[in-house]
């Protein structure tokens, strides 16, 4: 039975789950389009894709956590975003953005907060 809340994410094949303490999981739609107006002047748009955007979000993090979005961002491709709605898996293929990271402590391993990354479905 999997896990609730549960958000996995890596390269095909080698998903590590993101520790739950302290984040936040945010998941909104966004809709690709074009709208240009015709040659009588009405408006027209067409709708090209529907697609997610996926933000998550700790308030304090451990180094773990931080050493391990450093190594997605810098696989520099295409991820495999794994998430848990009760009993509900739905898997994504996204692109990481930049992330931020604001540095607390710099003993015991490394405390951080405001650690902040968006990916979007590809």
């Amino acid at each position: 039975m999997p896990s609730p809340n549960l958000v996995q994410i890596g390269v095909a094949g080698d998903l590590q789950e993101l520790s739950m303490f302290g984040r936040s999981y945010n998941e909104r739609y966004i809709e690709l389009s074009r709208e240009e107006r015709a040659a009588s002047g009405k408006l027209r748009k067409d709708r090209i894709a529907i697609k997610k955007e996926f933000l998550l979000e700790y308030d304090t993090s451990d180094q773990v956590v931080v050493d391990r979005l450093t190594e997605l961002f810098e696989y520099g491709s295409e991820l495999q975003l794994e998430v848990t709605h009760m009993e509900t898996v739905k898997t994504y293929t996204v692109l990481m953005s930049p992330f931020e990271q604001s540095r607390l402590l710099a003993v015991w391993d490394g405390l951080w907060e405001g650690v902040s990354m968006e990916l979007r479905e590809v």
